[in-house]
């Protein structure tokens, strides 16, 4: 079981812990100031409160979700490709912006090909892990822990991932798990 106001807050939390980390993004460790507010974004000329691509894929996930009233893997990749195209539930209206490479060429794999299963070992980006809570909250309402494998798959095919994404899951399974009143 899922707690309503726990999953808000979950994906709540990753959209602005996006836009606060947004002015940091490649940045060295502990080379920038401390961030206690929203600041603008100098790397991509974003206002303060802006996100990135993370939290528009992860918006993206979970739009299809609420959309098609299920979980629709297929329709979730053409969510990804209507954002990277359009700008689909991006921050800037029209565009998307902070396409890593491992992204841009697997959502544009899945335009091509239709092809669900994208990148390889060597993609280990964090993408799949910055857009995590969607496939997780949809794969435990759902009973099906494969969800967030099949999701993470569509831009980042790789063993490590998916078991970084099983090692995170464990964390929200025992925390969700203590909730239980």
């Amino acid at each position: 079981m899922i707690d309503r106001n726990k999953a808000k807050g979950m994906l709540w939390g990753l959209v602005v812990g996006d836009a606060f980390g947004s002015p940091i993004q490649f940045s060295g460790m502990d080379s920038h100031p401390w961030i206690t507010e929203m600041v603008a974004c100098p790397v991509f000329g974003l206002p303060p409160g802006y996100w990135t691509d993370d939290g528009s894929m992860a918006m993206c996930v979970m739009d299809s979700y609420v959309r098609k009233g299920g979980y629709d893997l297929k329709d979730i990749a053409g969510t990804f490709v209507k954002w990277l195209k359009e700008g689909y539930l991006s921050s800037i209206e029209g565009r998307s912006f902070d396409v890593g490479g491992a992204t841009y060429s697997s959502v544009m794999a899945f335009a091509r090909t239709g092809s669900l299963v994208n990148g390889h070992e060597e993609s280990q980006g964090n993408g799949s892990v910055m857009r995590f809570a969607p496939s997780y909250l949809i794969a435990r309402t759902l009973g099906r822990p494969e969800i967030i494998h099949e999701v993470s798959d569509v831009t980042h095919a790789s063993a490590t991932v998916r078991a970084v994404c099983d090692r995170f899951a464990g964390v929200l399974d025992t925390w969700f798990d203590s909730l239980v009143v």
